[in-house]
C-alpha cells in the first residue's frame, strides 16, 4: 500500500503538466510537501526557491522548488491548484528575468499580478505581501477540470498546525526602497503592528531590512 502522499504528488505533478502546457515558458520544478507553519501575514501555503535542487550526477544541472504546505492542502483542490499556480508564476518570472517580488520575495509586486492574471489567478492586495492573496480566476477551474478532479481525489489528508511561534522582532529596524534606497528606520512597536507595510510611492516596491538595532 502506498502512503497518502504519493497520490497527492502524482496530483500536483499532473497539475503542473497542464498549467506548463497551456503556458510555455515556466521551467522544471521539483515539488516538496513541507511544513509551512504562519507568518505575520497569516497561513503560508507555499513557496518558491530557485535553483534549490542539483542533480545527484554532476551537480551542475539545477532546477528550482515549489513548496507545498501540508497544513493547508485542507483548504481542497481549488485553492490548492491557485496556489500551485501562484508557484508557477514565481518560476515564470525567474526563468525570465523579471522582479516580480522585493523584501526577499514577501511583498509581490504589479509585474506578479500581470503574469498570475495571465495564468488564470485573481490576486487580492494586502498591505505586508502586496498582491499575494490568491484564488482561480473565472473560467479556469473549467480549463483544469481534469487536474482539479485528480486533486479533490488525492487530498484524503493534510498535516495538522503545530502551533510555531513567530520570533518577535529586535527594537528598531531600519529599512530601505530597493530602487531609491532612501532609508527609513522604524520602532519595535510599529514593526509589531505593521511589520514590512512601507511601500515606496515612486516604484511600488516594498522597503527592505538593511540594519537590525539593539
Amino acid at each position: 500500500m502506498s502512503t497518502p502522499t504519493l497520490p497527492m504528488l502524482e496530483a500536483v505533478d499532473a497539475a503542473i503538466a497542464q498549467v506548463r502546457k497551456s503556458h510555455p515558458g515556466i521551467p522544471d520544478v521539483t515539488v516538496v510537501l513541507g511544513a509551512a507553519g504562519k507568518s505575520r501575514s497569516g497561513q503560508v501555503h507555499g513557496h518558491f526557491a530557485p535553483d534549490s535542487w542539483k542533480s545527484a550526477g554532476d551537480g551542475k544541472q539545477k532546477s528550482h522548488e515549489i513548496m507545498l504546505s501540508g497544513e493547508s492542502l485542507e483548504r481542497g483542490a481549488e485553492a490548492t491548484l491557485g496556489t500551485i499556480i501562484h508557484e508557477l508564476a514565481h518560476a515564470y518570472a525567474h526563468a525570465h528575468d523579471i522582479k516580480d517580488t522585493s523584501n526577499h520575495g514577501r511583498y509581490h509586486n504589479k509585474k506578479f499580478k500581470e503574469i498570475g492574471n495571465k495564468f488564470g489567478i485573481e490576486l487580492e492586495q494586502a498591505g505586508t505581501i502586496g498582491w499575494s492573496v490568491t484564488k482561480l480566476a473565472d473560467g479556469t477551474a473549467e480549463k483544469y477540470a481534469k487536474a482539479l478532479e485528480q486533486l479533490a481525489k488525492a487530498l484524503t489528508s493534510y498535516r495538522v498546525p503545530n502551533g510555531e511561534k513567530i520570533t518577535k522582532p529586535a527594537k528598531k529596524r531600519q529599512m530601505q526602497c530597493p530602487e531609491c534606497l532612501d532609508p527609513v528606520t522604524v520602532t519595535k512597536k510599529w514593526f509589531e503592528k505593521n511589520e514590512f507595510n512601507l511601500i515606496c510611492s515612486e516604484h511600488d516596491e516594498q522597503f527592505e531590512m538593511i540594519e537590525t538595532e539593539a
